[in-house]
């Protein structure tokens, strides 16, 4: 079983982040989603966007790593949805490398957004999906 460690993402994963954020959705979607319509879906998340994304930190982004390789990300942010309360967070996106579907990588980063919502002061949380 591999160690997981979690830490907050830093510019340079954002190609690591682009390419598991594209495996995931293709592997997860292949079959029920047309391949024109998956590409889609990770077409406007590459490099640049995730490297934004981190160094606005909206979301916050955390990532799983084994050794040095990042194998997964979760980003979580207070909700976007109008008229939440502020105790109510979400996590924006959630994808791990899907070679690691089976390990506990998934729960480190679950584990990960959990606290950092607590943190902030959220008692409830939503999760994003993208259909």
């Amino acid at each position: 079983m591999p160690s997981y460690q979690v830490r907050p993402a830093i510019p340079r994963d954002a190609m690591a982040i682009a390419d598991i954020f594209a495996a995931a959705i293709q592997v997860s979607f292949q079959g029920l989603v047309p391949d024109d319509e998956i590409a889609a879906l990770y077409a406007t998340k590459r490099q640049g966007y995730w490297r934004e994304a981190i160094e606005m930190g909206e979301p916050q982004i955390q990532v799983v790593t084994d050794g040095e390789q990042v194998v997964g990300f979760v980003g979580y942010d207070r909700s976007r949805d109008a008229g939440t309360p502020s105790t109510m967070g979400e996590i924006w996106q959630i994808y791990v490398n899907p070679i690691r579907w089976d390990t506990s990588a998934g729960l480190a980063l679950w584990d990960a957004a959990r606290d950092g919502l607590e943190e902030e002061g959220c008692t409830h949380v939503s999760l994003w999906l993208p259909m």
